[in-house]
């Protein structure tokens, strides 16, 4: 007998139970080869183990599908081969961590921005509203200058709008703030006080140019939203990991429970803030022109 035939009968167990468990992870990485590979939310890093990748989940075998190779006997390589083609149980998995846990500061400064956008969208909006639902007479809108905005925000005020803006609309965004910042990593006092910032921004900003700061809007809406908020969690992380496999109903949920988060996210995929994604550029050009002279302008450029 050759030493290399003494070495192979001196390892634990019987060598063929080793050589066919071997053999069966070969051939289980290798069937695995055109799986679908997705991401994790909040994460954005694929999760694999063992060859497989299931809708962003890690399966953990069940018992009977593992081999301890040092250990393994020949019915146990053969029972794992005859296994082999068959379809294996569900598994089960590892639950996608979400709201991630790391603050993105970076990104909830981008969503403010867009929100001071929205902001504005939404006072021009207000503009052309009958008095009946803004509140704003034709005086209001026709007188807009700096003093005005600096009595209406030093002088805060109950106003007189109807029950269901002041207490089921405002605290509708105010949730809808604080989600914000729960799916940008934020804990759950941190997102309460970005739901305040976030509703005197408007009361103390764009509001202001039209009518005094209300004092029921500068409370109820972060302390009522937050409570919403916290309550619609459960749902929105469960709407939220199942990724792809959302229905059209769960899509039109999702939008209803997170609206700024996922407007966000679609603006921060227009303008390239998530790889693989459309991105915009705007870009000076400036040049000579036949005859002499010099001509500037801008580039528009969509990546997609």
């Amino acid at each position: 007998m050759s030493s290399s035939e003494e070495r192979w009968q001196r390892l634990p167990g019987a060598g063929p139970g080793l050589l066919l468990g071997f053999l069966l992870l070969v051939v289980v990485a290798s069937s695995t080869g055109s799986s679908h590979a997705s991401a994790l939310p909040g994460s954005g890093e694929p999760v694999a183990a063992a060859g497989f990748l299931l809708h962003g989940e890690m399966p953990l075998l069940p018992p009977e599908f593992r081999l301890d190779l040092p250990s393994a006997t020949l019915e146990q390589g053969l029972y794992l081969v005859a296994q082999a083609d068959q379809p294996l149980p569900e598994a089960a998995s590892v639950a996608p961590v979400f709201p991630p846990t790391k603050p993105d500061g970076y990104g909830l400064a981008r969503d403010t921005g867009y929100l001071i956008g929205y902001q504005f969208i939404g006072f021009l909006v207000l503009y052309v509203m009958p008095e009946s639902v803004s509140n704003w007479s034709e005086e209001d809108k026709e007188h807009y200058d700096f003093r005005k905005w600096m009595h209406n925000v030093t002088h805060p005020t109950v106003d007189e709008d109807k029950w269901w803006i002041n207490y089921i609309l405002h605290p509708y965004w105010g949730s809808a703030y604080y989600l914000d910042a729960r799916g940008r990593g934020f804990g759950r006092w941190g997102s309460f006080w970005y739901s305040f910032l976030c509703s005197n921004l408007y009361e103390f900003g764009t509001e202001a140019f039209a009518e005094e700061a209300s004092v029921q809007d500068i409370f109820v809406t972060p302390i009522a939203g937050s409570i919403l908020g916290m309550m619609l969690e459960g749902p929105w992380r469960d709407l939220v990991v199942k990724g792809k496999s959302r229905s059209t109903g769960d899509s039109v949920l999702l939008y209803l429970i997170d609206p700024l988060g996922q407007v966000n996210h679609q603006v921060d995929r227009l303008f390239g803030f998530e790889s693989g994604h459309t991105a915009v550029g705007l870009l000076p050009v400036i040049g000579p022109v036949p005859g002499g002279g010099v001509s500037a302008g801008v580039q528009l450029s969509l990546r997609w």
